[in-house]
């Protein structure tokens, strides 16, 4: 990756749908190359994905909530336990911990009343010995993607 993949990568997270049109006036390159380097891109796996972010307002999902987890044999249930958290639509992330708990989950839900609904199903699933959750009042910064670090660009 050089300099010129990184400013189409900054090009893409402002906006994924950007033409490569738009691309090339912004970088100063042709169509055609704009589309070679993001197509190479994409078959090296460097871009992973493209994606539509929701506002969670809008769609009534504005309650959200850090669930630590606690299993009580991980050996045992950990299968099962996993199969859940990706299953349930409102666990957004599962993180696997070192630590005091073994899990850490994003959770989002439509009210608090939802998320008490959610917090019992995940409570009741077999093995979950204790549960910690944190509500989110406000956030300070939510990216969605990284950038490279620069030391990974070839000059």
């Amino acid at each position: 990756m050089d300099r010129i993949d990184y400013r189409i990568l900054e090009c893409l997270k402002k906006n994924a749908r950007m033409t490569t049109s738009e691309i090339g006036k912004c970088i100063n390159m042709s169509v055609s190359a704009v589309s070679e380097r993001i197509k190479r891109l994409e078959s090296s796996g460097v871009i992973s994905q493209y994606t539509t972010i929701l506002n969670r307002e809008r769609v009534g999902q504005d309650v959200r909530a850090f669930i630590m987890v606690r299993i009580e044999n991980p050996e045992f249930y950990s299968d099962s336990i996993e199969d859940m958290m990706r299953r349930e639509p409102h666990i957004l992330e599962a993180h696997m911990l070192a630590g005091d708990y073994d899990y850490m989950l994003k959770v989002v839900a439509r009210s608090t009343r939802s998320l008490e609904q959610l917090l019992y199903a995940i409570k009741s699933t077999k093995g979950i010995q204790k549960t910690m959750t944190m509500m989110v009042l406000s956030s300070l910064k939510e990216e969605f993607t990284i950038m490279p670090d620069e030391d990974m660009i070839v000059k």
